[in-house]
């Protein structure tokens, strides 16, 4: 087990597969619950279920990927600057860009590969806490972005879901089958279809990139 003081100032703690929950102290205790315990005991099969679950071809490759290579962690991440607390299982890999895994918490309803990716996990952090640059549990538009269109196609944010983001950027989900970005500046940048923006983001993890505008 390793301590370490994360990107926020707080305690993050790091546990290895051969690790016992049973030295958590008690200042990351709570985050250990019975779904936790659960994956830590079989990480590989759990994360073998998320990819043959994966809604689109790049996520089965990425996760088969990190399978194979097998540098999996559980970190329970205390903020410093919020009260702000989490548990993920943390992939590294020299072969594609690893991220941090968020169980599974909330029952998602929308019908599309956003929705079944999200019905898989909590969220996709690439960054790391503290720092910009993650996938989240979906949510209208307007709840994380108060900007509206400048440049580009005209979409319908008031109906629009919000997804991921990086430094300002929101990945959406909007009306008529439409995935891309909205950027900090109101570009509406395209990516295809819904199911086209799930799998854009998965081929640049898989190539080793963060899923970022250039």
């Amino acid at each position: 087990m390793e301590t370490f003081t994360n990107e926020t100032g707080g305690v993050s703690i790091r546990l290895l597969p051969e690790d016992s929950l049973d030295e958590v102290p008690q200042s990351h205790r709570k985050m250990v619950n019975q779904n936790i315990e659960s994956i830590f005991r079989n990480i590989p099969e759990y994360f073998e279920t998320i990819g043959k679950n994966a809604p689109v071809p790049a996520m089965r490759k990425w996760v088969r990927k990190l399978l194979d290579h097998e540098s999996c962690s559980l970190l329970l991440q205390l903020s410093g600057y919020s009260k702000e607390s989490r548990a993920s299982f943390s992939w590294t890999s020299n072969v594609v860009r690893g991220a941090e895994f968020g169980p599974l918490r909330s029952k998602v309803k929308l019908k599309s590969a956003v929705g079944d990716l999200f019905r898989l996990i909590e969220f996709l952090d690439w960054m790391g806490i503290g720092v910009t640059g993650k996938l989240f549990s979906p949510q209208d538009y307007y709840t994380v972005g108060a900007l509206g269109i400048e440049d580009g196609p005209k979409v319908n944010l008031s109906r629009s879901i919000a997804w991921g983001e990086f430094n300002g950027d929101v990945l959406i989900q909007a009306p008529g089958d439409f995935g891309g970005w909205r950027t900090i500046s109101g570009r509406i940048v395209p990516l295809g279809t819904v199911t086209d923006s799930v799998e854009w983001v998965f081929d640049q993890l898989l190539n080793k990139r963060a899923p970022t505008l250039d």
